[in-house]
């Protein structure tokens, strides 16, 4: 909650400069009309950033309790079963995937089947960009390879294999990186 007010609050500013800008255009308002007039506009930036918030921040609770929820009725699938579920040439990605899902969902991550849909299922799109910011860059820092910024859109990506081949395409382009271009020291 405290968030959800201080991005509020960020907003209330350049709301109120602006206002205070236009209002200097009327000549015929005195500065207490001016600063009135201001102030309840950066009043209202405020009250309507705040409940779009609130209100988003709901829906990411109810989708997210949704989720949990079917994930815990689920049955357990083990590691084992997960990866000979369909043949991959990246088990440990496909593990750490799994696993990095089921912490952002706060689940064992033996409730995570490999047919799950990401946004059939899980929802993601309603967690955007949360969840990719927690599993994706998760699941990136425990490799051995040298981090630099990237880009990753969850676009088109349905599955968990989806997901592990949209992963090894940055990882490998980190690898790439860093044997073209010597990082600065």
């Amino acid at each position: 909650m405290r968030g959800l007010v201080a991005c509020s609050s960020f907003l209330v500013l350049p709301a109120f400069v602006i206002a205070f800008v236009i209002t200097l255009f009327n000549p015929d308002m005195t500065w207490i009309q001016r600063l009135a007039g201001a102030g309840c506009m950066a009043a209202t930036v405020f009250v309507a950033a705040f409940m779009l918030g609130l209100r988003d921040h709901q829906n990411q609770r109810r989708a997210s309790t949704k989720v949990r929820k079917q994930l815990l009725e689920s049955p357990d699938t083990s590691d084992k079963a997960f990866i000979d579920q369909r043949p991959t040439d990246e088990p440990e990605l496909m593990i750490r995937t799994r696993t990095a899902i089921a912490n952002f969902f706060d689940v064992p991550a033996t409730k995570i089947n490999r047919d799950v849909n990401l946004v059939a299922d899980l929802q993601v799109n309603n967690f955007e960009p949360g969840f990719q910011f927690a599993v994706v860059d998760s699941v990136i820092a425990q490799q051995p390879v040298e981090r630099r910024m990237f880009g990753f859109s969850m676009a088109g990506l349905e599955t968990i294999d989806d997901l592990v081949i949209a992963i090894r395409r940055v990882l490998d382009d980190f690898e790439k990186c860093s044997d073209d271009v010597p990082l600065p020291k």
